[in-house]
């Protein structure tokens, strides 16, 4: 059993080898925080809608993100169409029109107060 593990990993290092090289270079991750527009360091979840955006519930407030720049949605108390909370735990459908009106990116958020 020992052998074929090592016949295994031995058969991987050579298959990577011939594909030039480590694969991960083939990745570039950036990590974004809160200096970057996202509302919260703590992200609760996130969904990709039908234009590639992603969209990210934190614990304070709901984000959009196109790639380049975040657009966010926030509580407020004095506007009905705004979140119902900042903690948003939920996304639903994200098949919405290519710039949400705030109506449309609220309907997305399912938060802490059952909207």
């Amino acid at each position: 059993m020992k052998r074929f593990l090592i016949a295994i990993v031995g058969l991987m290092q050579a298959m990577a080898i011939s594909a030039g090289g480590s694969t991960h270079s083939d990745y570039h991750f950036t990590h974004i925080k809160s200096a970057n527009g996202l509302p919260h360091q703590q992200v609760e979840t996130m969904a990709f809608d039908g234009m590639g955006r992603l969209w990210i519930g934190t614990r304070n407030g709901l984000a959009c993100y196109d790639g380049y720049s975040f657009t966010t949605y926030y509580h407020d108390p004095g506007d009905s169409t705004s979140l119902n909370h900042n903690f948003v735990i939920k996304l639903g459908s994200a098949a919405i029109v290519p710039k949400p009106t705030i109506s449309e990116a609220m309907t997305l958020a399912v938060n802490v107060s059952g909207a």
